[in-house]
């Protein structure tokens, strides 16, 4: 994601750019990461579950910029929130996994 958004053109948005899709890109990193280095089994669900929650949250803001055109080039919106459903399944997919069971 932080490759799509990167590209250019740049800024990625059309007037007001809101800053919240990297900090949220920023945000679902670091939930996984807590995930990875959490002292038990029920604290990496809750964070793979947190992580999955912000993913699906950066997948709907994307929806809503693509939706008002306030992305350009319009292609890059349709990336995004391909990439933003990916990450949210993949977070879902790690939680139900036996990934935490390791701990």
């Amino acid at each position: 994601m932080r490759d799509i958004l990167g590209e250019p053109p740049q800024p990625v948005c059309r007037g007001r750019c809101p800053s919240k899709i990297g900090n949220r890109l920023d945000k679902v990193v670091q939930v996984i990461d807590d995930a990875v280095t959490a002292s038990n089994t029920g604290k990496c669900r809750r964070q793979l579950g947190a992580a999955k929650r912000v993913a699906s949250a950066l997948q709907r803001h994307v929806g809503r910029l693509a939706t008002r055109g306030r992305m350009v080039p319009p292609d890059r919106a349709e990336r995004l929130d391909t990439a933003a459903r990916k990450l949210a399944m993949g977070a879902e997919t790690l939680k139900n996994s036996s990934f935490c069971a390791r701990r």
